[in-house]
């Protein structure tokens, strides 16, 4: 079964990872690239033909203007045309001969023209280029379609448009032509006598020039005039013969985009032409253009697949080699697990496993050790245990005779014995606690006011006290004996020092969550050196000078019960006094036992 988390599983799973995703990121990096590649290229190719296209286009059709232009324009042939009349026999009039001969004449130098054709208003004939009908009479103008098309006069354009084109006999329409018409006048007399016509095969410019710009069967080649396809390429029935919405996002003069247009992603490209306007249109498939890039993915998708096999045989070797330690660290841990702490991995290696390796056996040597001394000191603290009831034995018996004589003296209406020996055996019951560690604050408060009554029987009015308490806080916890050695030193190292009578005040407050008791006296203060040693061992630097055992054990026992930011706090001056601060938190109530 496949397991997760395991670290041989886990190596060959960030194998595959670092591998495969750098590889997947830039297979299609590359793959993307060699589309916008492939795109650039086609569109710049597109454009290249479609501009030859063009100008082979422009070239045909302005030597066609060429050519009616030089008809039209000639005054022997307006001369010609202006002088002719309608006659019974045309076949045998030798006038109409040299009029169709010059028509002829201009048509069969150009493949590309489909026919010239003259029109008179007059005499409403048509003079056309075919042999059999050289001359129509004319009785319905509509019924040619050439010759409802506009004369154009706009200098702007060129004047080429779409119409039908004629048969030899004339009266039959063919396909589609382009048509340019020009009226035949003299510009002195100003007057015009008829117009002529010449129109260019359709189909021989759709298959010999816009064939060059197609590719595969869905592709498509487009001359636009307006709104107007003028002349379609390719068999693809998708493209209609209206597409208005295709001629006005070609809002330049060329360029390529791709855009979904019927139904399909192509590749549209397109140039203008500088003689007649057109918009000379390429569509493309995208299906057709990408058929090589995709074989670029296939290959790229099938040397992610080799990548993905030849990763997984290197992350398996790979993690092989770093798991196997890991298995002899995993199963030396189990026999220490066990208990067997005697274990030792003895194979040297080379890497960073032998420091594992090295501390994996000085950690159990280190165990071993430390279990041979734990199970030391527990018998240490047995014995200590058993001489610590031996030595409360005293404490007792000595509380027991002291109540005996402050009874005796009781009796006797010794009144200050009595009360010294109350407050003196008061105090050592409170002292004793039950060997209790925590007790109250009320209880710590007690054990100072019996205190205070021992010392004043013995000291007489040698010092005052004052006390300041806030009686809110006497029934949380605190540590036992913490504050009546404070006390004793404020009587004995700053009071009973001085000369004159001392004070000594002792007030309780809660800040901050914290409860502080202030040690207060106005006796012989301290001296900065001894000051300064005092602060040091505070702070836990050793000193030989072992007067301040007292508060450094105080001190000490605080900040290992509650922490390093609690403890002790003082500050004297010679012959001002010394005020002693007692930080430590406001904790629960303690319960009855």
């Amino acid at each position: 079964m496949f397991n997760l988390y395991s670290i041989k599983n886990k190596l060959i799973i960030f194998f595959l990872i670092v591998i495969i995703i750098p590889s997947s990121f830039i297979t299609s990096v590359m793959y993307d690239r060699a589309k916008k590649i492939l795109i650039e290229k086609k569109g710049d190719s597109v454009i290249s033909n479609l501009f030859q296209t063009s100008r082979v286009m422009d070239n045909i059709l302005s030597n066609a203007e060429e050519r009616l232009t030089s008809l039209t324009a000639s005054p022997e042939f307006y001369d010609q045309l202006k002088n002719f009349s309608r006659k019974n026999n045309h076949f045998q009039d030798q006038e109409i001969e040299s009029i169709w001969n010059r028509i002829f004449t201009l048509q069969y130098h150009d493949t590309y023209i489909q026919g010239i054709h003259v029109y008179l208003y007059d005499q409403k004939v048509m003079f056309t280029p075919y042999t059999n009908r050289k001359i129509l009479e004319i009785t319905n103008p509509n019924y040619y379609h050439w010759l409802n098309v506009p004369i154009n006069a706009n200098t702007n354009s060129s004047g080429w448009v779409i119409s039908h084109g004629i048969t030899p006999n004339v009266s039959d329409t063919v396909g589609h032509v382009f048509v340019l018409k020009k009226q035949i006048k003299n510009v002195h007399e100003k007057r015009t006598i008829g117009e002529a016509c010449i129109m260019i095969n359709l189909n021989s410019v759709k298959y010999s020039l816009l064939d060059s710009v197609r590719e595969g069967d869905q592709a498509a080649a487009l001359i636009l005039n307006g709104n107007k396809i003028m002349l379609y390429s390719g068999d693809n029935k998708d493209v209609d013969r209206e597409v208005t919405d295709l001629y006005n996002i070609l809002n330049s003069n060329q360029g390529y985009f791709m855009k979904t247009l019927y139904e399909k992603k192509r590749l549209i490209g397109y140039t203008t032409s500088d003689y007649t306007g057109w918009k000379y249109v390429s569509l493309i498939p995208y299906s057709d253009m990408i058929l090589n890039v995709a074989k670029i993915r296939n290959l790229a998708i099938g040397v992610n697949i080799l990548s993905a096999g030849l990763a997984f045989f290197l992350a398996y070797i790979f993690s092989h080699s770093i798991y196997k330690p890991i298995k002899t660290i995993e199963s030396s841990m189990k026999s220490v697990q066990s208990g067997n702490f005697k274990v030792q991995i003895l194979k040297e290696r080379k890497d960073e496993f032998s420091i594992l390796n090295r501390g994996f056996n000085q950690m159990v040597s280190q165990i071993q050790k430390l279990i041979d001394e734990l199970y030391h000191q527990r018998l240490l603290y047995k014995e200590a245990e058993i001489k610590n009831l031996q030595a409360q034995i005293n404490p007792h018996f000595l509380y027991n005779t002291l109540d005996t004589i402050h009874w005796m003296a009781k009796l006797n209406k010794m009144k200050q014995v009595s009360d010294l020996t109350f407050s003196l055996a008061h105090f050592y019951r409170i002292n004793l606690e039950g060997g209790k560690k925590i007790v109250t604050v009320r209880s710590t408060i007690e054990l100072i006011k019996e205190y205070l009554n021992i010392q004043k029987v013995r000291y007489g009015n040698k010092f005052n006290v004052y006390m300041e308490l806030d009686e809110t806080l006497f029934e949380f916890k605190i540590l036992h004996l913490i504050m009546q050695p404070l006390i004793e030193n404020a009587i004995y190292h700053g009071i009973e020092k001085k000369k004159e009578q001392g004070n000594i005040w002792i007030r309780l407050f809660s800040a901050d969550g914290n409860m502080i008791f202030v040690i207060q006296d106005d006796g012989v203060g301290i001296s900065r050196e001894k000051l300064e040693k005092i602060t040091l061992q505070l702070k836990g630097q050793k000193s030989d000078d072992g007067s301040s055992f007292a508060l450094v054990n105080i001190h000490k026992r605080i900040q290992v019960y509650y922490g390093e930011e609690y403890g002790l706090d003082i500050q004297s001056q010679i012959n001002q006094g010394t005020i002693v601060k007692v930080f430590i938190p406001v904790q629960g109530i303690v319960e009855e036992a």
